[in-house]
């Protein structure tokens, strides 16, 4: 991810290139040997692997996020970093970047799927004044929304991914399909919790913990961790 407001560049230097800028929320990044860098160039955006212990690379401490706390999270710094030509990937560094946003689709689907897998039988089980609230309207069209997103996140993703093994990039399709269920994974993810009402606001199941993994992952964009 970029730090807001910040970019990294790569210049053309004796023997290679120098690295500016910041990248921000980068998971692992303490336990990293290698990071994998996107920058801009006077050619357009290149990229590079450095080594996490290479002169001008600062990597900060772990910050405390909302959820995936076990990815440790932290920014990274590039401060005159010079590498070699030899590092710079010969691929277009937009194919890793949609193959992420692809990616990112796959993972938002997923949790969207386990969310509505446990509210739909929950629904037909919990009786309310005599009847299951799956037969009140008010809890059916959340269900049958939820199916409907839940559905159309897997078919983009599958659609960007199809793109992407025939084509060098899939740029439209994959950003279409990561924005896609980057606003609607986390619409599932509060509905799953309303279903289940105030049980589903404590711990003793796993809805809290969906709906904070569809909030971070909701926020995350291209290359994670570049």
């Amino acid at each position: 991810m970029r730090g807001a407001g910040q970019s990294t560049r790569a210049e053309t230097v004796a023997g290679g290139w120098r690295l500016d800028g910041v990248k921000a929320l980068i998971p692992l990044a303490g336990r990293c040997e290698r990071l994998l860098v996107t920058a801009e160039t006077s050619n357009g955006p290149s990229a590079f692997v450095v080594a996490g212990s290479a002169p001008g690379v600062r990597v900060g401490s772990a910050k405390g996020t909302l959820g995936m706390r076990a990815l440790r999270m932290a920014d990274v710094a590039f401060d005159g970093v010079i590498v070699g030509e030899d590092v710079r990937l010969a691929a277009d560094p937009r194919r890793v970047v949609d193959a992420s946003r692809v990616a990112l689709c796959a993972l938002l689907a997923g949790v969207s799927r386990a969310v509505l897998d446990h509210a739909v039988p929950y629904a037909k089980q919990r009786i309310v004044h005599g009847e299951a609230i799956a037969r009140k309207q008010a809890i059916a069209f959340k269900l049958a929304d939820m199916h409907i997103a839940v559905q159309a996140m897997r078919w983009m993703g599958l659609r960007a991914a199809a793109e992407l093994d025939a084509s060098p990039t899939a740029t439209r399709n994959a950003r279409l399909a990561q924005r896609y269920a980057a606003e609607n994974g986390m619409k599932v993810a509060d509905e799953g919790v309303q279903v289940f009402g105030g049980y589903g606001f404590v711990r003793d199941l796993p809805l809290e913990m969906w709906y904070r993994n569809a909030r971070s992952l909701s926020v995350l964009d291209g290359c994670v961790g570049v």
